[in-house]
């Protein structure tokens, strides 16, 4: 989710990113010339389609990039955007207006959302939101976000989820292992901040990982500051798609 750390127009504004596998990338820009130019030489990016046409996405995807579609399905960031549902209220600290996810017109408007990045060719749905339920741990907002996905599987794409470890943990017991596709995770040894986690918070996320791999989950991991031959080691070995964040900041 958009913390003062997390995205620009939907998230990402990675020009200062580095990656250590083929070309993980998250790309953002003011125009739909810079998304293509920072895509350039990436095999897989995460976009914001906002500002991309069909047209746009088929021209990345032309030079074997697969791009992934941004996604929030819990909150609204600062960009003038219109929205229906029940707003809960506005968290500076992340920035967003959180909405009330139960609702059926915000779940619809989703939708809508998802249909059109659909249209436009995304490979993948890059879901955001669904770490609300660490924060907000009511049974309603668990079941929201499950029928949510349940509904954007039927468009036909896999889908990532980003963070959401508290509501991934529970659904893939609950749900099993087709529930998603897979699991981006921002900062699993370092915060936004640029500072080291925790080794309590370092363990924990490391477990949820794995948890997530063994159930057939993709794993992609976000770390910030400069490349690091330990982490780069750590996710090498397990198979994770690692990429770091020098200078800006995602989501």
């Amino acid at each position: 989710m958009r913390y003062v750390s997390v995205v620009v127009l939907c998230a990402l504004l990675f020009s200062g990113c580095m990656t250590t596998d083929s070309g993980y990338a998250v790309v953002s820009g003011s125009n739909s010339h810079d998304i293509i130019t920072l895509a350039q030489g990436k095999s897989l990016v995460v976009v914001d389609p906002t500002l991309l046409t069909a047209e746009d996405i088929a021209e990345i995807q032309k030079r074997s990039t697969f791009v992934y579609g941004y996604l929030d399905i819990a909150s609204v960031h600062e960009n003038g955007e219109s929205y229906p549902g029940t707003p809960l209220g506005y968290d500076p600290d992340r920035q967003v207006m959180w909405l009330q996810v139960s609702g059926p017109s915000w779940q619809e408007y989703c939708l809508e959302r998802a249909k059109r990045l659909v249209a436009k060719g995304v490979d993948v749905l890059f879901i955001d939101g669904c770490d609300e339920y660490t924060f907000r741990r009511y049974e309603g907002v668990y079941q929201a976000f499950v029928q949510m996905l349940d509904t954007l599987k039927t468009l036909g794409k896999p889908i990532i989820i980003n963070n959401g470890d508290v509501f991934l943990t529970r659904a893939l017991s609950e749900q099993g292992s087709g529930f998603v596709n897979g699991v981006n995770q921002e900062g699993l040894f370092t915060t936004r901040m640029f500072a080291r986690r925790s080794e309590t918070d370092q363990a924990y996320l490391s477990d949820f990982l794995a948890l997530s791999k063994k159930h057939g989950l993709d794993v992609y991991v976000i770390e910030y500051g400069l490349p690091d031959r330990k982490i780069i080691s750590f996710a090498k070995e397990r198979g994770y798609h690692l990429t770091f964040v020098s200078d800006a900041t995602p989501f």
